[in-house]
């Protein structure tokens, strides 16, 4: 099984241009994606749970094939205790994807401030019950949690493990490869170690493009989870800003071996396929 490759989000207006047309209409945005990627992490469902038509319609606008990874609600990782009926309302909105076979697997990022203590890994310890039926992935941002016990309770739980490419020396996890659940996973966050903690705006501090020599170094991430385990591996760029995330991800592509599709670059054009599938 090889690995997928795509992005952390895909509607993003400062995408026109970079990788979108000019006057791409925002409902039209997935089915343009599609025709290039062939996997997508959604990161929306962090900040407000959608519903159930949501994720159909994402379905009926992407190929057969393609497949979703889904960040869990704030409510799970950011708040003192757990909602049991957001959880629920979470399940119910993510259902489409799973009965049709284009659910990958979720995401859990914690935030920062969660830090290794016995009560955050009872917190961590509920999530197989939580999502009896998925395949998760826990993201730790704070670099106290890169030790071997969390690998190895991670597995007991049959959790997967995030690896984050991030800036260095910054307090954040380090790009450890680890496969402690069937799914391998890898988030790509850039390295704007400048912008990280001080700016304004949440996108600054994803504001960064992978040079060469930095994209090679995530190839031997890529390899080296991908030669971890026999189950799914997926690789995400979340550098969005200004399509960098789309750049990159070719980029890797290529290093990989892997041929990913030429997007047309109007629209609409005469004659073209639908953008819905």
């Amino acid at each position: 099984m090889g690995i997928r490759i795509g992005t952390s989000g895909f509607s993003y207006d400062d995408w026109r241009g970079p990788f979108y047309p000019p006057d791409l209409p925002r409902t039209k945005m997935l089915g343009w994606y599609a025709r290039v990627f062939d996997t997508v992490e959604i990161n929306a469902s962090f900040y407000r749970i959608p519903t159930p038509a949501t994720f159909s319609r994402m379905v009926a606008q992407t190929p057969v094939g393609f497949e979703f990874a889904v960040k869990t609600h704030q409510s799970l990782t950011h708040t003192p205790q757990v909602d049991g009926s957001l959880v629920q309302l979470f399940r119910d909105a993510v259902r489409p994807l799973a009965e049709s076979g284009r659910l990958g697997c979720l995401l859990v990022q914690y935030p920062w401030p969660f830090a290794p203590s016995e009560e955050n890994w009872r917190r961590v310890g509920q999530l197989p019950e939580l999502f009896p039926d998925a395949a998760l992935i826990v993201e730790f941002r704070r670099s106290e949690w890169d030790h071997p016990q969390t690998y190895q309770r991670l597995a007991e739980l049959g959790l997967g493990f995030c690896c984050v490419d991030a800036p260095r020396g910054s307090g954040l996890m380090p790009p450890r490869v680890a496969r402690t659940g069937s799914v391998g996973y890898l988030r790509l966050h850039g390295r704007n170690s400048e912008k990280w903690w001080d700016h304004q705006h949440a996108w600054e501090r994803y504001h960064y493009r992978y040079d060469a020599g930095e994209v090679d170094e995530i190839a031997h991430l890529a390899t080296s989870l991908l030669a971890s385990g026999d189950g799914a591996t997926y690789a995400y760029f979340n550098n969005h800003y200004v399509g960098n995330a789309t750049r990159n991800a070719r980029e890797l592509a290529e290093r990989l071996g892997i041929i990913l599709p030429e997007a047309p670059t109007s629209y609409p054009r005469q004659g073209e396929l639908p953008l819905e599938f």
